[in-house]
């Protein structure tokens, strides 16, 4: 299954984790536009192959995303600690997977996402292309379709709320 990793800053701790992991994970610079991040699902979702996400500054445990690939689940994410301590009401793109029959069954998904109204930002409408309500739109759209997350436990994947360049 392919992995990808978004990122504006990417952490050397999470390129360590999924190389001790053994995974070969496809780093795509996503800094030069909001929507950068939406556009990469979206190829990804058209490519029709499942996929796992992982964020820039997110650290999983050992076996952790292995885990989360090997599993028979469709649509599978493991809650991570924002950074105030709390976990999102709802599966973000920290670390997920998403395997390939949801592309097949809804080939638009990502079209959806894109053209969802997502509220104000900044004093501007935004969608779900947007990279700051993407994880929201996605949750939202994949749940209409497909039904709940598969939640994998808690504490599995560590968030380390900033990269080494940001700090």
């Amino acid at each position: 299954m392919k992995v990808v990793v978004p990122y504006v800053h990417l952490h050397p701790a999470t390129v360590a984790a999924l190389e001790r992991d053994g995974i070969e994970a496809r780093y795509v610079d996503v800094s030069s536009d909001v929507e950068d991040a939406w556009q990469l699902l979206a190829e990804c979702w058209a490519a029709g192959e499942g996929f796992a996400v992982v964020e820039q500054d997110k650290v999983p445990a050992p076996g952790a995303l292995p885990a989360l690939i090997d599993c028979p689940e469709r649509w599978c994410a493991y809650p991570v600690s924002m950074q105030s301590g709390t976990y999102a009401g709802f599966p973000t793109l920290s670390c997920a997977k998403f395997a390939g029959d949801l592309m097949a069954r809804w080939p638009d998904l990502m079209n959806h996402v894109g053209g969802t109204f997502m509220g104000v930002l900044g004093g501007q409408s935004i969608t779900g292309r947007h990279y700051a309500r993407l994880d929201m739109a996605v949750a939202l759209w994949v749940a209409r379709r497909s039904g709940p997350v598969h939640w994998h436990p808690a504490g599995m994947v560590e968030h380390l709320h900033q990269s080494e360049e940001s700090s």
